[in-house]
Parts: structure tokens; sequence; C-alpha cells
């Protein structure tokens, strides 16, 4: 829709008018929540649609109840706040302050030699307050939720893939919020080469400031790119038995604290085609990585208690564990390598591109698609790929 992209672009940038509210969640940082009215949409995406896959599909007609959902992802300012809380039987699970990998505190002490290169603060950016918070897993998103219920006497939970997908589309029935493309000024995503051009349209090769780029028709910052963000639903290959409602898809079984849940979005790091609306992936519920965040709903419709407890208690906290290289499913010769350049944990590849490992002495092409493989099957996926048709 090229010829309509100049006024859409130039509608978003106006100043809105939309009802919500504001949680004052420590001062100079409040929670923005905004107001989703009630309506039907039809979630997935046609067959024609570039990009689709069979996850997305087949659409359904969903009925969807009126909802408040949070302006932007979390940032790091808020999660903070309810992070340092203490207030006794509130906590059911520890939350680290600073998780985030696009945080100053985050390299702190380690060796210069695994320093991510591209966390630099943008221009006239002091810190990373305003940031997403990523490196979170599902439980840690959760535990958020509960905090915030708890602290405000209001039901928050994290939206179900309905929920966001239709908070997303914001009525449009195109790929994206804003039409069937996607442009640089809109999202931050990962753009070819020859589209990196001035901020905010170049790509940013990491997360910025929520609200940087235009709001969806609704007032919702974000929803494109940034982070992806955790769902409340079980992941499925497919929409097999569409749901008519709202509420999130889930597996009640044994396993059903372990099983997969839903992520969307796309980041920064995503190509625009897998940013649409429409588009689905998953991760461990566990998986803290530095492309995914959240945002919450407040559901007032549920007691408080209920819209956490949607699928029996949490996990216990878990600590944070240094895997040792030796611990990855690599060779002892690579190991040795990595070892000799200094990177003696997982946490220390975390932030090294597919280019920074092959210029590790003893690691070529093949060694870093082995320890490229080795991370995924732990859920961690390394910043960028190989170049298709390198040996």
């Amino acid at each position: 829709m090229p010829a309509t992209a100049p006024k859409v672009s130039f509608l978003l940038r106006q100043p809105r008018l939309v009802q919500g509210y504001r949680e004052q969640l420590a001062p100079n940082h409040a929670l923005t929540m905004v107001w989703i009215p009630p309506g039907r949409f039809w979630m997935g995406s046609p067959a024609s649609e570039a990009g689709r896959t069979d996850a997305e599909g087949p659409q359904a007609l969903v009925q969807v109840q009126g909802f408040f959902i949070s302006q932007s992802p979390i940032t790091q300012a808020q999660w903070r706040a309810l992070a340092n809380l203490n207030e006794g039987s509130m906590e059911r699970r520890d939350l680290k302050p600073n998780p985030s990998f696009f945080h100053p505190d985050h390299w702190q002490g380690k060796d210069q030699a695994v320093r991510y290169r591209l966390g630099a603060l943008l221009d006239g950016e002091a810190s990373t307050d305003d940031r997403p918070v990523e490196r979170v897993s599902w439980h840690d998103a959760l535990e958020f939720c509960h905090r915030l219920g708890r602290l405000t006497g209001r039901a928050y939970t994290l939206p179900s893939e309905a929920q966001w997908e239709y908070a997303c589309r914001a009525g449009s029935p195109e790929a994206f919020t804003f039409g069937a493309t996607l442009t640089p000024p809109l999202a931050n995503v990962r753009w070819p080469a020859e589209r990196d051009i001035s901020a905010p349209g170049r790509h940013q090769q990491q997360t910025t400031p929520v609200g940087l780029y235009p709001a969806n028709a609704w007032g919702l910052h974000d929803m494109h790119g940034n982070v992806g963000e955790w769902c409340f639903d079980h992941w499925r290959e497919r929409h097999e038995a569409p749901a008519t409602d709202d509420g999130p898809w889930l597996i009640k079984d044994d396993r059903e604290l372990l099983r997969e849940r839903v992520i969307r979005g796309g980041s920064w790091n995503s190509e625009a085609i897998h940013c649409r609306s429409a588009s689905r992936t998953s991760g461990a519920p566990l998986l803290q990585d530095m492309k995914v965040g959240f945002r919450v709903v407040c559901l007032p419709h549920l007691p408080t208690e209920e819209a956490t407890q949607q699928t029996g208690e949490l996990l216990a906290s878990e600590q944070e564990v240094e895997i040792p290289i030796a611990e990855l499913n690599v060779s002892s010769g690579i190991a040795a390598a990595l070892k000799g350049a200094g990177v003696n944990t997982v946490t220390d590849l975390m932030g090294f591109s597919y280019e920074d490992l092959i210029g590790i002495p003893g690691i070529g092409f093949r060694q870093a698609d082995t320890i490229i493989e080795a991370l995924e099957k732990i859920g961690i996926t390394m910043p960028q790929t190989r170049v298709e048709g390198e040996d």
C-alpha cells in the first residue's frame, strides 16, 4: 500500500486520545494501561500472506472481551520497582532487579574480550531504564504479574495469544498493524544492509527505549519488534481446534508448567516478515533470552488471584546457573579454543555474533555451527546467524 503509507505514518505520529489508567510503581515510573474495546477479529493469517507459515492457520473468528493492556513492553525500571518489592507473602519467586542483557550491570566484572560490542547507549539516552526488560522467563513474567496484582488489587496476567493479536492488529486485517508492509521508521527490527538508514530507521542491533517508534491505532507501542513477548498459552503447531473466545489455550497435565509457551511480535533481531501480527514462535518457560520480554493485561472480569493461577502454582525460583563451557555439547578442541579467548561459561557466549565466533583462533565455520547448535539445544539463540553459502 505505498500510496497510503505516508498518510498512515503521519497519522500515527500525532497525539492520540486513549482510554486507560496509570499505576504508579515507583517515583517517576508509572505503568500505563490502555483499554482495548471488545469485538471480533479473524485470528491468524490468510494463505496468501507473504511469509505465512502453517502455524498461523487456519484462521478463526474470535470474540474478544474488553481488557486493559500495557501501552508498551514492561521496562527495566518498571521491572526493577517490583523485583525490589519485599512484602513477605507477596513473593512466590525471586526476581533479579537487573536481568537484562542490554543493561550496564550485565557485563560488570566480565572479561573485556567477551563484552557485547553493540550494547551502547543511544544518542540522548542517559540510562536503559526505558528499554524493555529482557532475559526474563515466562515464570518470571508471571511472578511480576502476581506482585502487581497483589500491590494494586487488580487482576494482572500475561495476554492470551488471541488478546495479543487482537491488540496488535487494532482493527487491521493486513500483515502489520500499519498495513501490508513494514518500513524502517515504524519498528525496531532487523533490516537488510541496504536499508540501514539514519535512526530510528537503521537496524539498531539492540533494544531501544519503548515508545521510540509510532503507536498503532489503539495507542500501543512496539507490537512489532524490539522484544518478543510472552503469552499465557501453551504452544501448539497449528490452530487445530480454533477457540472462539479470547482465553488462553492450555494443556492440563503433569507437564503443564514445563511445556513451551507462545512468544509473539518478533524482536530487534528478527526480520520484518517474522514480526507480522500473526507470526508465532515459542520458548521453554524457563528460557531467558535477550530478545524476549513481555507486557501485561488487566482483566476486569477475573478475580486477582485467578489471573495468575490459571495453570496452578508457579515453579519455585531457580538460581541462574553458570554452565561451564566444558559441559556444553561441543568437542574438547572447541571448548579449549573458547577458553583461550576468555569464554569460560555459556553466559559469556550470549553476546557473541557469528562473526565474533569465527574470529576466535581455532574456530572456523563448522566449529561455529556446532556451537550454535549446542546453544540452541539449551534455548539460547545467537544474535546473528551464518551467511548462506559459506564453508
